[in-house]
């Protein structure tokens, strides 16, 4: 009876220690955007250290700055059990939208003889920098014919955008 018991008591003993299995520690990034246009929000999705099943909210003293081209660097932590585990997301701030050229409203229309006055056109850019358009084409009022003035701008990171106006020449 001793020696069943014994036996019981050993084989318990055993099953209860493989059934404990070592709690997994890691963090990790959340899924998010890490390429992010100059001037415009980026959201920052965090990271989390995860404890077995529970999620811990790491912190972060790192901050992106949307208003200057560059890479940066985000450094989350969070301490647990006294121990304290990191992990890094890279943020990449890029220009890499075009000049946007908007015709101002103008008479593109005219009779052989008349005078032409070009309307011009205004640019925008997600850069806000000062872009100067660059403006070619003639047009020759003593003929009829459709002349294209083409508006060009560039912004500092080579992003290029064209717009043409078109004139007509009528009898």
């Amino acid at each position: 009876m001793k020696k069943r018991l014994l036996l019981i008591v050993v084989i318990l003993t055993g099953l209860l220690m493989s059934c404990e299995k070592e709690t997994t520690i890691e963090i990790k990034l959340n899924a998010g955007q890490d390429t992010v246009e100059l001037n415009f929000d980026w959201v920052d999705k965090g990271a989390v250290l995860k404890v077995g099943s529970k999620e811990y909210q790491a912190v972060t003293d790192d901050q992106v700055d949307t208003t200057t081209l560059g890479l940066y660097k985000v450094e989350y932590y969070y301490e647990y059990d006294g121990k304290e585990y990191k992990i890094i997301r890279y943020v990449n701030v890029v220009d890499q939208l075009k000049p946007i050229i908007e015709l101002n409203p103008g008479i593109d229309t005219i009779k052989v003889g008349e005078e032409w006055l070009d309307a011009g056109a205004e640019v925008y850019d997600n850069s806000q920098e000062d872009i100067e358009i660059i403006v070619s084409g003639e047009v020759d009022t003593t003929k009829v014919g459709t002349y294209q003035i083409i508006y060009k701008a560039s912004d500092a990171s080579g992003n290029t955008t064209e717009i043409i106006r078109y004139v007509n020449v009528v009898e």
